[in-house]
């Protein structure tokens, strides 16, 4: 953790700057994600050899899961006690898991990093790529925020979850790419259908594109700090 220290030492820096102007989120990748990076050497279409690790080494598995959860646990943390204003564990690849896969490998170990926190208050949002599926069992390991893939109904994610957890989210990125009338009538719709529920918080569906035009970007913020119902 020692080699991580210029996060925490970031962090500081940038809430000196902010002056409590912006919140800053912290994040880590999630137990599964980062293991099939480790496994896959980067990216995959179909993680066969993460899968094939799961299916024929889980003990080996475990060991490693369990490793990286208690790594994780202590990143974040790091970054809490350094300032950050929120926090956010991705699990970008859950969706190349079923269901039963996805409660053995991936939320046992993202419950188990939430149950460690520090969060003296400090909000935690869970987002995984899949949403629209693994909701329920996201919400049951204990974030306060659910973040939404944008393949999701957010509306119909929001009923079906506990009251007390927000969502998150879910515009698709590549929308930015688009004129700016219709980056105004996605949000305004997805605004629309969010209509009357509490605990909502506009984001994107996933992460953002480098060559996204900056102008469209700046554009998409204005419209969502502009809008009242």
């Amino acid at each position: 953790l020692d080699k991580l220290q210029y996060v925490a030492d970031a962090i500081k820096v940038i809430q000196q700057r902010l002056q409590g102007s912006i919140p800053l989120i912290g994040f880590a990748g999630a137990p599964f994600t980062v293991l099939s990076y480790l496994v896959e050497g980067g990216s995959s279409r179909d993680f066969k050899r993460t899968k094939l690790l799961l299916h024929n080494e889980p003990e080996l598995a475990h060991i490693i899961l369990q490793k990286i959860a208690d790594v994780t646990v202590n990143y974040l943390n790091m970054q809490l006690a350094a300032g950050v204003n929120a926090l956010q564990l991705f699990d970008s690849w859950a969706l190349a898991l079923a269901w039963d896969d996805y409660q053995v490998f991936s939320h046992r170990y993202n419950a188990y990093i939430f149950s460690k926190l520090q969060r003296n208050g400090v909000p935690v949002i869970s987002f995984c790529k899949g949403s629209s599926v693994f909701a329920p069992l996201m919400a049951a390991a204990g974030p306060d925020v659910v973040s939404v893939d944008w393949n999701a109904d957010l509306r119909q994610v929001k009923d079906n979850l506990p009251s007390g957890v927000a969502v998150q989210g879910n515009l698709d990125p590549f929308v930015l790419y688009a004129d700016k009338k219709v980056i105004k009538e996605k949000i305004l719709h997805l605004f629309e259908r969010m209509r009357g529920q509490d605990g909502f918080i506009f984001n994107l569906g996933h992460g953002i594109m480098p060559d996204i035009p900056f102008d469209n970007v700046k554009y998409a913020i204005e419209v969502v700090r502009e809008f009242s119902y």
